[in-house]
């Protein structure tokens, strides 16, 4: 075999690897033979996979081939390959998803897991390549054709490899130093490709200037040729740009342009996965501008349209995207009255519905995002989406030690209009009492695990317990710990996050002398930052400062 074929060989027998090891045939909406445990991780769709001009390759072109070359069939045929897609398979499932460590290849192992796979069918010098060895072979070759194809498959081994060590870092900045020259020769495809690798490998903050501007140009270069994309290209495109959180113009640009380019497709081609990556990267770059929303609302419609006529095909992730994204549109936009707030609020409505029913599949991220998008549209009081809360925090009690801490505080927060209000469900019923246990569980696990939560999400929980005004003993308890840790980093903390701290816990009664030592360390900062409080800022300090009188002395002192 020349070296040009040996060389493109290693590219796709890694892509390969990665790939059927991964088990990307399983979470591939158009592959033939579908499986009923499609992935449900909101990472995007998976790229397309390109017949490799080299070697022949006989399959359906995504990647999920049945029959290809003796190398491949001696690759997959190996023990080691055998053993490990009947362990993952028979994996015990957690919320639907399969175990991190089982259905990925993480850093820690997956370069040495690659090697091994990679040894049954090349030369063994390939087990002691590092990763950036292994890019050079992979790019290297008389054809400059070649660089296009090993790059955007390198990009996206990496991605499903879940590499975010120092070496892949260096992959990534010597690509964005190398590859610039060569991006007018890649094809959408590889455009796309290459995209939804560095969405998962580029860090949205701390990214060196020279990686920035070679994402910015991909996307640039991509921008040109969207009318080329296929639908999953065009929504992994998207989904990508989303995520990478490029300058705001380039992002609203790019967003709008996929979106006249969606006006012009045949929607009910789309799989339900790139519908809702669609709707959910729209409503991340543009739902924050009412400008934006208002260029890409025909497509959005479409999506929502669309989606709400194909419910029950959707897998768990994909509803809580489309509910996120339904309700962030709707939040952000001054003109959703009339026909489509009725709209809006009849597809979260029946998405509520279909969730309730496979609420042991979603993730815990999942769960509190279609709460989150219920209570933003304001649904929960409606008898159905009502019925999904509940059930949700019913869900939550036991496994709460699993939830994330995002995922805790936005519960929390939609669950909160249903323990006081107009909106409350009746005491000493099944429900009330579903509701005090959750929030006796928050308040445990919270302070159990007070290092792990950012000051962001232990502010929403202490403010949805003041909303709901949920005075136990268990929510006491965790307020004082809150207000007693907050002392010691206000230095450390925005206004906006003090103060609703400290206006949260007078709205729980918690006693002044308990909250003096933090409303001390408040008043401090306001001396110094009061540049930084706005209009709401002021009423809550000023709750603050009535409820803890030796504050006020002290401010009339000085």
């Amino acid at each position: 075999m020349s070296r040009e074929h040996s060389d493109s060989a290693t590219s796709l027998l890694t892509h390969q690897f990665v790939e059927r090891f991964t088990f990307i045939e399983v979470f591939d909406p158009d592959v033939p033979v579908k499986c009923t445990t499609r992935r449900s991780k909101s990472v995007g769709d998976t790229p397309d996979n390109q017949k490799h001009p080299s070697i022949h390759v006989v399959g359906n072109g995504h990647g999920s081939t049945s029959r290809s070359t003796p190398q491949c069939k001696q690759f997959y045929s190996s023990p080691h390959i055998r053993r490990n897609r009947g362990r993952v398979r028979g994996k015990q499932r957690r919320g639907g998803l399969l175990h991190p460590e089982t259905s990925t290849l993480h850093s820690g192992n997956g370069k040495k897991q690659l090697s091994k796979g990679l040894g049954f069918v090349m030369p063994s010098a390939i087990k002691s390549m590092s990763l950036q060895a292994l890019l050079a072979s992979s790019t290297r070759g008389n054809c400059r054709e070649s660089i296009p194809q090993g790059v955007s498959r390198l990009l996206w081994t990496l991605a499903k490899l879940e590499t975010t060590t120092g070496e892949a870092a260096e992959i990534v900045l010597f690509l964005a130093k190398k590859v610039l020259p060569f991006l007018t020769q890649f094809s959408t495809q590889e455009l796309s490709n290459s995209l939804w690798g560095l969405a998962h490998l580029v860090p949205v903050k701390k990214c060196p200037s020279e990686v920035r501007s070679f994402v910015e140009a991909v996307a640039r270069e991509s921008l040109k040729r969207l009318w080329d994309l296929s639908g999953r290209g065009l929504s992994n495109s998207l989904w990508a740009v989303a995520r990478l959180c490029l300058s705001s113009n380039l992002s609203e640009v790019y967003t709008r342009a996929c979106a006249q380019e969606l006006m012009c497709r045949n929607v009910s081609l789309f799989s339900p996965q790139s519908l809702a990556n669609m709707l959910w990267a729209v409503a991340k770059t543009v739902g924050r501008s009412p400008t934006g929303a208002s260029a890409s609302r025909g497509a959005c419609l479409l999506i929502m349209k669309e989606s709400h006529r194909r419910l029950t095909q959707f897998q768990c992730q994909e509803l809580s995207m489309l509910a996120w994204g339904v309700a962030t549109l709707h939040g952000r936009s001054s003109t959703a009255t009339g026909r489509r707030r009725d709209e809006d609020a009849r597809l979260l409505g029946d998405i509520a519905l279909e969730a309730r029913t496979r609420l042991s599949a979603f993730s815990p991220q999942g769960v509190s995002n279609v709460a989150w998008a219920l209570t933003t549209v304001g649904l929960h009081t409606h008898q159905g989406s009502r019925a999904f809360l509940v059930a949700a925090a019913e869900y939550a009690i036991p496994q709460l030690n699993h939830y994330p801490p995002q995922a805790i505080s936005n519960l929390c927060w939609a669950l909160a209009p249903l323990s006081h209000g107009p909106s409350a469900v009746q005491k000493g019923s099944r429900e009330k009492l579903t509701l005090h246990a959750l929030v006796a569980a928050v308040s445990r696990q919270t302070m159990e695990r007070l290092d792990e939560f950012e000051w962001p999400d232990l502010s929403g929980v202490i403010v949805a317990f003041a909303q709901g005004r949920c005075v136990t003993q268990e929510v006491i308890a965790f307020a004082t710990c809150l207000v007693t840790y907050a002392a010691q980093q206000c230095d450390h903390l925005t206004m906006q996050v003090m103060l609703n701290v400290a206006h949260a816990a007078v709205r729980l009664g918690l006693p002044g002398p308990t909250l003096q030592p933090m409303a001390e360390a408040i008043d401090s900062c306001v001396r110094r930052r009061s540049k930084e409080l706005n209009e709401i800022d002021l009423r809550q300090w000023a709750d603050v400062q009535r409820h803890c009188p030796l504050v006020r002395k002290m401010r009339h002192f000085h």
